[in-house]
């Protein structure tokens, strides 16, 4: 059994309770498939959490997306609001940018939300924050994107956008990992009568919601939708300042 050779060959314990595997499937009831090893009984479970990622059998990323939201909200943001008596507002976003902000953006060209629903929880992280900080440093503002205004942050989501655009950057030029041509295609074009005419594909193509979502076809979009000047920035730090002067509010919820 194929299986069974490659747990063999990676030596792999399989003594009872020691692994789990998840079947990933649109169908609601293939988790309770059962599956054996050397007669050993492998359980089957609806989430699994890999490299800090919870991967759920239904492709979709409402439980990952549920623990950021409680671990940012009732353990470092409380945690920063209660033992911080500080009336800084730059002091606080400090201590925001340094504890939470890499926790909601771990890994988030792996889960980034499509869902209305799943994007505005993740806001809604960086949203009370804001409004508990300008409370409490007795900062006016007006709604969100006035409080992000005065406290030169932007959105989750628009830093998820640039996130993208950094990665792809970097296996452009190398530096992940990732072999560029594999998973895209070049297309720059001898004329240019709408756009940029430095374009990319993804090699793969389906109608498959979850693939249209996924970084490779996320990302596509993004690029396509930057002006020259910038993309053809020679170095990482060019390119990122330049992103952040850019107008990327194309197709996003909150800016």
């Amino acid at each position: 059994m194929p299986q069974q050779l490659w747990f063999m060959a990676g030596k792999w314990p399989t003594e009872p309770g020691s692994q789990q595997m998840s079947f990933l499937s649109h169908q609601q009831d293939i988790h309770t498939v059962s599956f054996t090893i050397n007669n050993t009984h492998i359980s089957s479970t609806p989430v699994v959490k890999d490299l800090g990622i919870f991967l759920s059998a239904n492709l979709k990323w409402a439980t990952h997306i549920n623990r950021i939201y409680r671990n940012a909200c009732y353990s470092y943001c409380y945690h920063i609001l209660k033992f911080s008596k500080t009336r800084n507002i730059w002091v606080l976003m400090k201590l925001y940018k340094t504890c939470v902000q890499p926790k909601v953006e771990y890994s988030t060209q792996v889960w980034s939300p499509s869902l209305k629903g799943d994007k505005r929880k993740i806001e809604k992280v960086q949203r009370d924050l804001t409004r508990y900080a300008c409370d409490r440093c007795n900062i006016p503002y007006s709604d969100y994107s006035d409080r992000l205004y005065k406290l030169n942050l932007h959105s989750l989501e628009h830093r998820r956008k640039i996130n993208d655009l950094l990665f792809l950057y970097k296996t452009m030029n190398n530096n992940t990992g990732l072999d560029f041509k594999k998973y895209f295609t070049m297309r720059q074009r001898s004329y240019n009568l709408r756009g940029s005419k430095f374009q990319i594909e993804t090699n793969f193509n389906s109608f498959n919601p979850h693939w249209c979502n996924s970084f490779f076809s996320r990302v596509t979009q993004s690029w396509n939708n930057l002006p020259d000047n910038i993309k053809y920035m020679p170095y990482i730090d060019q390119f990122k300042a330049g992103l952040l002067r850019a107008d990327l509010s194309a197709g996003l919820l909150f800016m």
